[in-house]
């Protein structure tokens, strides 16, 4: 199967790039982080228009996973201030799928409750249990529970289940989101205030068990992760280029000195191959699988090193007005340190890396 996206994937690409350059404007993000809006029903309701949740709950066709990347790789581009492409994984994408998780949900909530998850009215929220969140699972009468908080979780306030991915399986939360055993916390002070997140408490809130867990379903918020940094930095590096061939010295582009142009040849580079290996690791969800677990550590470790740095050299590049709160780099770096921050790989994601790649 080869590596390039289909001529629909590609359609696609090309209706969501514009529908988000349109609608997530520089204007859009500082009325939303000024407001402290927690969700945006407008926006959520024409992704719905468009079809994003249905189509992912259809589960003929090959690519679906590759095709939900994209949506986090054009969200980072414009700084999405909704988790769409997680809600989607979490909702419709789970539930047209994975059979056997489609049928547990229908069991325990109801067929309506599935419905509702394909159409995008219901919501589910990935946690991949990680570096901010301290949970014990625990088991009373046969039935797991989780207790223990987890901080600067995005998109839990329109959702109504979360899904929780430990390394030993994956649970949906019973109770509701709001309910007394799962309740939540905004976070007020945040770096990234472009996006709406809370500390969610868990008091011995009852799981579901899903039964077709496998490895491959906690790689996926990594590949997801690493394509919306993908984003960022190919944005950031267009921003840069723009930049650097309008603003002049001594009568002439700056991006014609040789010193910046080294310095955009390297974000070029890094940018590029962040954009491969994540790429790849999207398609491997799809076509390899075996390669998953690999490909996608691989990836989000490549993203949490270089995007960072890809962003903080187009802000020394864009000289006084880069540092200005008026430009929107800073929001770009606050976003990429805070997802870096939540997806910083430990010592055990290092050796799970090495243990794959033997």
């Amino acid at each position: 199967m080869s590596l390039h996206l289909t001529e629909e994937q590609q359609e696609l690409q090309s209706t969501l790039k514009r529908f988000f350059e349109e609608t997530i404007t520089s204007e859009y993000l500082r009325e939303r982080f000024e407001a402290g809006q927690a969700q945006d029903e407008q926006l959520l309701t024409s992704c719905k228009e468009l079809g994003l949740f249905s189509y992912f709950g259809e589960s003929e066709g090959e690519g679906h996973f590759l095709t939900l990347s994209l949506i986090a790789k054009l969200g980072g581009r414009v700084l999405l201030t909704e988790p769409l492409a997680y809600w989607i994984f979490a909702s419709s994408y789970l539930a047209g799928n994975l059979f056997a998780d489609s049928a547990l949900i229908k069991e325990a909530f109801g067929e309506s409750e599935v419905d509702s998850l394909l159409s995008g009215d219901t919501l589910y929220v990935p946690l991949c249990v990680g570096a901010a969140s301290e949970l014990t699972l625990t088991e009373e009468k046969g039935v797991p529970a989780v207790n223990g908080t987890t901080s600067y979780l995005a998109g839990c306030s329109g959702a109504k289940r979360i899904l929780l991915l430990f390394p030993e399986g994956a649970f949906l939360t019973r109770g509701e989101v709001g309910a007394e055993s799962i309740s939540l916390e905004p976070h007020t002070e945040r770096l990234d205030r472009t996006m709406v997140r809370h500390t969610v408490t868990f008091s011995n809130a009852p799981l579901l068990p899903l039964s077709s867990f496998h490895s491959s379903l906690v790689s996926l918020p990594r590949v997801l992760c690493a394509q919306e940094l993908a984003g960022m930095a190919a944005r950031v590096v267009e921003m840069t280029v723009e930049y650097v061939s309008t603003r002049k010295q001594f009568d002439v582009p700056i991006g014609g000195f040789q010193a910046v142009q080294q310095k955009l040849a390297d974000m070029h580079a890094e940018s590029e191959a962040l954009g491969a290996v994540s790429h790849f690791a999207a398609w491997t969800a799809d076509f390899s699988p075996e390669q998953l677990e690999l490909a996608s550590h691989a990836a989000l470790m490549k993203a949490v090193s270089v995007v960072p740095k890809i962003i903080e050299t187009s802000i020394q590049l864009h000289g006084g007005i880069g540092f200005t709160w008026e430009h929107d780099l800073h929001l770009y770096l606050r976003r990429a340190r805070t997802l870096c921050a939540l997806w910083a790989p430990s010592e055990e994601d290092y050796d799970l890396l090495l243990a794959a790649a033997e």
